[in-house]
């Protein structure tokens, strides 16, 4: 099989190296060059598809500066292997540069063992959201209906998962988003009560261990299998169908600032009712942990509407009051663990 795409990777460790030879010795699809440093004058890199950098303390600021050099003269996305969470900021990036960079965690170590099958699986699903996102969108500075629905699958997805969640949710939620796999159907709607400067980096942290792309939903983004959208807690949340001269129409998110007036149903119950009203049977709702009763309206909603609800068993969670309503409520199909909920969705979706 010839190779398809062309793959740079530095590292600085020897052991990393070899741990790249092996991921990508069986990958046919892939023609892989692993060296210890990219040349300063960046001598080649223009003939490659990607870049995989492992990021050191040591050298991090030159690093930075050569990959800020590479998205800028070559429009070549970049993933950077890190121990710490992205810095996006510092680089100064514009916002379409910034959709050429990407960030994973190192693998990690547990009880002296590293995950070398976890990380790998992060890798190269990571560089095959890249192949389906950027590398043909970079060459194009227009996209009519036929390119976009090409890149991104499809305008209107088959399926919406909303996850809603609060105090000592985040851990779960990671948990269950790092599971999900790329599917050509399934659009995915996070809520995480988090003070809006929050935000940002909570998405950037999701980035590191999510297999599809994360974003902060922003007003008139184009609801897109395949994607992730971070919804702030003081946005009101609306979607909206867009019609497209004969074409399928597209549906896109419309956000606003919250007033005192529209606080009548909280965040999660919003996105919730507003999700179900399009996707109506094929609504996922999932409440994790969390103190109060948001969620409770919004999986009425989804029940009443044919969709499926799903609530953290409470034995599990560290704040139980959401899922508990939930359930109490008679509204849950399924009680699972953090564990099984990402199981039940590798089955499922």
């Amino acid at each position: 099989m010839t190779p398809s795409y062309s793959i740079l990777i530095t590292s600085s460790s020897f052991f990393m190296r070899e741990i790249f030879k092996s991921i990508f010795a069986d990958e046919e699809k892939y023609s892989v060059k692993i060296i210890k440093d990219i040349p300063d004058k960046l001598d080649g890199v223009s003939n490659f598809n990607a870049c995989i950098l492992e990021l050191d303390s040591d050298s991090k600021d030159q690093k930075y500066e050569l990959v800020k050099k590479i998205i800028q003269s070559y429009q070549i996305p970049v993933i950077i292997i890190t121990e710490a969470g992205s810095d996006r900021e510092i680089l100064h990036l514009s916002r379409n540069e910034e959709e050429l960079l990407f960030f994973i965690e190192k693998p990690s170590v547990r009880f002296g063992i590293m995950d070398i099958k976890g990380f790998q699986s992060v890798l190269l699903s990571k560089i095959e959201e890249i192949l389906r996102y950027v590398l043909t969108r970079s060459k194009k500075e227009h996209l009519n209906q036929q390119d976009f629905t090409m890149l991104h699958g499809q305008i209107c997805p088959k399926k919406a998962i909303v996850i809603g969640s609060s105090t000592g949710g985040i851990a779960p939620l990671r948990s269950i988003i790092a599971n999900f796999t790329p599917k050509s159907s399934l659009v995915i709607f996070v809520v995480q009560h988090l003070p809006p400067s929050f935000i940002k980096t909570f998405v950037q942290r999701l980035s590191l261990i999510s297999k599809l792309k994360v974003k902060v939903a922003e007003d008139d983004d184009v609801v897109t299998s395949g994607l992730i959208f971070v919804i702030s807690p003081m946005l009101s949340f609306k979607l909206k169908k867009v019609s497209q001269n004969g074409k399928p129409p597209m549906i896109t998110i419309s956000l606003q600032s919250q007033t005192r007036e529209v606080k009548t149903l909280s965040i999660i119950d919003k996105v919730m009712d507003e999700v179900s009203t399009f996707f109506r049977e094929n609504t996922i709702g999932i409440i994790l942990s969390g103190m109060g009763n948001d969620g409770l309206k919004g999986a009425a909603c989804i029940r009443e509407r044919g969709g499926l609800v799903i609530a953290q068993d409470p034995s599990s969670a560290s704040m139980y009051g959401m899922p508990s309503e939930v359930i109490r409520a008679g509204l849950a199909n399924e009680i699972l663990s953090v564990d099984k909920i990402s199981l039940y969705f590798a089955s499922k979706t």
